[in-house]
């Protein structure tokens, strides 16, 4: 996502995994293997971005205090509900997390 952001304002992306402040990806062989996105895809931290615990995450993207949410869903049916549970990858780890919450919590 950072990738294709425009410097015209200057906007501050969230990751629910506790990073604010969420830059675009690292050049390769860049890559920081404790710095990710929530999609466990390498990113970088810009200037003034921040880490902070989990629950405090959450507590952002429940307490509306995001403006917008860009959400990738694995599966969104006919009605809009969401599934983000599971990738049907045979070794794929079960990553349950916000969409639900992000889907609702962003003003």
């Amino acid at each position: 996502m950072a990738n294709h952001l425009g410097a015209q304002r200057k906007i501050f992306l969230h990751s629910e995994n506790g990073l604010l402040g969420m830059g675009p990806a690292p050049a390769p062989g860049d890559e920081d293997d404790e710095l990710i996105n929530a999609g466990k895809q390498p990113v970088t931290l810009l200037t003034d971005g921040c880490y902070f615990h989990y629950a405090d995450s959450f507590a952002m993207l429940r307490g509306r205090h995001l403006d917008y949410c860009v959400l990738g869903a694995f599966q969104v049916s006919a009605d809009g509900d969401l599934a983000n549970w599971h990738t049907g990858a045979p070794d794929a780890i079960a990553a349950v997390v916000g969409a639900m919450d992000l889907a609702i919590g962003a003003k």
